[in-house]
């Protein structure tokens, strides 16, 4: 038989147990937890009854989404809708950023809340949950203030209807008396705002209460606008995505139908405006251009009469021939002229206004400069109501316009220049053709002027005649601004509450919170509770054996005892065997019983180890050593004044052997010495060499003397005479005992003041917070790592039965 000696170096089962100590026991830990199941069923359930609560009373918040394409009506102008469109390769200049801004403008969103009457809202109240009305009230409120005047009140009331009235409900009601009942189509007037009250058709019962609140203009519009947003679909999309979300869907889609309607409507009544300042400068250019005609055949009919002219003779034929062509690019010429100068007129005289759009002048530039002022005009106007006059967009606008409006008129003069250049020419080569009629009277020219200016004037007023037409066309068929690609759709599943992830949350939160406080519990515990514990402070010291708890049992056992009781101390009496000493020497084996402190199972443990011993009827000689709080005459119930070691120390005189007396039950192979009458000088009496010459001599009658000494950590009694042992159990306690004074046990065998030191855990699986439990009774399997497995019963012995995973697992014993 391989026995260790305490000089040995560390075996290797010892360096296997340090090893396993630095492996984390991952079944040990799950046990740990699962002990206390009904902790994480009680959390789990308590959290999905709270979210169960919440989502039961909590108000759905639904979200709703509409699409929209921003049209790019920058090409439009001021042309015929059948004169062609945007080149299908042309690029969009959208600019979606201020699109968003314009729709999330204040001025289109308070006609949005003015549209929809936002500021009045409607409750269902019941016991605890509420209910957001949206047009499906069963009465009508009309307030009856001058829509000014109600922007700015604020006002919250509760109503009860009743079948013939109905009552106030509110802190100010109280003081106002106003829980009378008050007949339906009647003014009532509360907090200084008159109101009537209509009940709708078919609604029939009574005691329904509702609340209705009053908001002001300005706080619903800002609420309006911080609930709706607006995103683009994608960069290089044109399409926007406005959402809103909200408790009741009917009042979503409307809200959001509403403010694309107003949105689309307010950029088509931008581009309106270029038509109808079209119309307004043809129709005052109208005015002039008949008073002009009317002088000009006036002076012709004065002429003629004057000179006595009837009718001009017809041209001589090949003259006149050569001289109608330039006649006719002489009058296209005027024509130009005169065009020129009537825009230059109107671009000096307004302030950054819309210009008639394409009036008959034949230069494209300045077409294309005209069409991009107007578009810049608007640009402006928008920037203005979306962003502000200060903006430093709508400034820098400003400058643009600015270098815009002096480019035109730099454009224009020089045009003029060209023109008054080609006219010259013109009339030179006019000249030459009216060289031919110089032999023509003096009046036919006159007449021939006054006929020039006449046809200038006629077709100018046709060309101004027809733009009229054509900007009337276009304002009564202005394109729309937007194309709703999809109207407000609520999806049924609700954005609020996240019912999927409040109950995942609800089941982690009942699952961590237990499992939190368990950790705080097991990290602030500072206890042993198993061998693990042992094993992770001192691996170098083995563990010899386990004492479970036991309840309702004797804590001395009979010398055949066999129950839970006897199979372990029976198991710790065969690894003693295997730690003791080997010598040539019969003499017999001394064990030292110590601890820390007290109440950690010395006694116990001493006493049930001696008569374990004994039932091999091996000599035993047990001695309470413990003379400074004696507890082996309470285990046999005799009288704690009986002679026994501190008689024998004391007295040189008295033979020890007088002071021996029989073991419980009359047992023949076991004699116990108490610790005799507690002396005032326990330390000097166990260091004065009685006790050396005792064990010395009683060496020689026994096979084993068992000493149950005193606690090392609070004297020196049991470190006096540690050296006279050959083998020191050092008792622990589940639950008891505390971690860090366990160091202290590991100083005393490091310095070899305990010789031959071992571990015994004492009332083990007592608390089961750490899933160390015993199943002792039926099928007890001993845990220690030698494999020892017994299938003792204290009922039937020699049966073998084993519990279910799911007794032993739970298992309270």
């Amino acid at each position: 038989m391989i026995q260790s000696n305490p000089s040995q170096p560390t075996t290797q089962y010892q360096q296997n147990q340090q090893e396993e100590g630095k492996i984390i026991d991952l079944k040990f830990e799950i046990f740990r937890y699962l002990r206390y199941w009904y902790w994480f069923a009680l959390g789990i359930f308590i959290a999905l009854f709270v979210a169960y609560t919440y989502l039961r009373y909590t108000p759905n918040v639904y979200g709703t989404n509409a699409k929209i394409k921003i049209i790019d009506n920058s090409a439009g102008g001021f042309k015929m809708p059948s004169m062609g469109g945007v080149s299908l390769f042309s690029r969009s200049r959208v600019n979606l950023e201020n699109e968003i801004e314009i729709i999330k403008s204040y001025r289109l969103n308070e006609q949005v809340v003015r549209n929809l009457g936002l500021q009045t809202s409607f409750t269902t109240l019941g016991y605890i949950a509420e209910k957001k009305l949206w047009r499906d009230q069963p009465f009508d409120l009309e307030w009856l203030l001058p829509q000014d005047s109600l922007d700015l009140k604020k006002v919250t009331f509760e109503v009860l209807l009743a079948e013939d009235g109905f009552r106030i409900y509110s802190e100010e009601a109280d003081e106002l008396n106003l829980k009378q009942l008050f007949p339906y189509n009647q003014q009532v007037t509360f907090q200084k705002i008159p109101f009537k009250i209509r009940l709708k058709p078919g609604f029939k019962g009574s005691d329904f209460k509702f609340r209705v609140n009053l908001e002001t203009l300005h706080k619903t519009t800002m609420a309006l606008i911080a609930n709706v947003e607006i995103n683009n679909v994608g960069k290089e999309s044109e399409v926007l995505n406005l959402t809103y979300n909200g408790q009741n869907q009917a009042k979503n889609e409307d809200i959001l139908n509403e403010l694309i309607r107003v949105f689309d409507k307010d950029g088509v009544q931008d581009r309106q405006k270029v038509s109808e300042r079209t119309i307004d400068f043809v129709n005052d250019r109208f005015i002039s251009l008949t008073r002009e005609l009317d002088s000009i055949e006036s002076g012709k009919a004065g002429y003629k009469s004057q000179n006595s002219i009837s009718f001009l003779e017809a041209d001589a034929g090949s003259a006149a021939m050569r001289k109608e062509s330039s006649y006719k690019e002489l009058v296209a010429m005027d024509l130009q002229v005169e065009l020129s100068r009537m825009l230059n007129d109107l671009l000096l005289a307004s302030d950054y206004s819309l210009l008639p759009g394409d009036i008959g002048l034949t230069n494209p530039a300045i077409n294309a400069l005209i069409q991009e002022y107007n578009t810049n005009i608007l640009e402006k106007e928008r920037l203005k109501i979306s962003a502000g006059v200060q903006h430093p967009m709508t400034l820098n606008m400003m400058k643009i316009l600015r270098d815009m409006k002096n480019n035109l008129q730099l454009s224009i003069t020089n045009y003029q220049n060209q023109l008054k250049t080609s006219l010259k020419q013109l009339e030179r080569l006019n000249q030459t053709s009216l060289g031919l009629y110089s032999k023509l009277p003096e009046k036919e020219k006159m007449i021939r002027g006054i006929e020039r200016q006449q046809e200038i004037k006629e077709s100018l007023y046709m060309i101004l005649l027809t733009k009229r037409e054509e900007a009337a066309v276009n304002l009564a068929i202005t394109e729309p601004s937007i194309k709703v690609v999809d109207y407000a759709i609520t999806a049924q599943i609700p954005v609020s509450p996240k019912r999927s992830i409040i109950w995942l949350a609800s089941l982690m939160i009942g699952l961590l919170i237990p499992f939190g406080l368990l950790f705080l519990f097991f990290a602030s515990d500072t206890k042993v509770h198993s061998r693990k514990d042992l094993n992770d402070i001192n691996p170098q010291i083995p563990i010899i054996a386990e004492v479970p708890h036991m309840e309702n049992q004797e804590m001395v056992m009979e010398a055949n005892d066999r129950s839970v009781l006897g199979e372990v101390f029976r198991i710790l009496r065969t690894n003693i065997t295997y730690l003791l000493p080997v010598t040539s020497s019969e003499d017999a084996k001394v064990i030292f019983v110590t601890s820390t402190t007290k109440g950690e199972g010395k006694t116990f443990t001493s006493t049930n180890t001696a008569i374990a011993f004994s039932a091999l009827k091996k000599k035993v000689l047990m001695i309470g050593a413990d003379v400074r709080n004696p507890q082996l005459h309470k285990l046999f119930h005799v009288e704690k004044s009986i002679k026994g070691l501190t008689n024998f120390l004391y007295d040189a005189s008295i033979d020890w052997r007088e002071n021996r007396v029989k073991g419980p039950m009359d047992n023949p192979y076991l004699d116990i010495i108490y610790s005799g009458p507690i002396p005032p000088n326990p330390a000097e009496l166990l260091s004065n060499g009685r006790l050396e010459i005792l064990l010395n001599e009683a060496k020689k009658e026994y096979d084993y003397i068992i000493v149950d000494t005193a606690p090392t950590i609070l004297v020196t009694d049991t470190l006096l005479i540690s050296q006279l042992a050959d083998l020191t159990i050092y008792m622990t306690r589940a639950n008891y005992t505390e971690k860090k004074i366990l160091a202290f046990s590991g100083e005393l065998h490091e310095q070899k003041k305990l010789i031959n030191m071992a571990y015994v855990i004492n009332d083990v699986g007592a608390g089961k917070a750490y899933g160390y439990g015993y199943g002792y009774g039926y099928g007890y399997k001993y845990s220690y790592n030698y494999g020892y497995g017994y299938g003792y019963s204290e009922d039937n012995e020699g049966s073998k039965k084993s519990k279910p995973f799911w007794k032993r697992l739970f298992s309270k014993a």
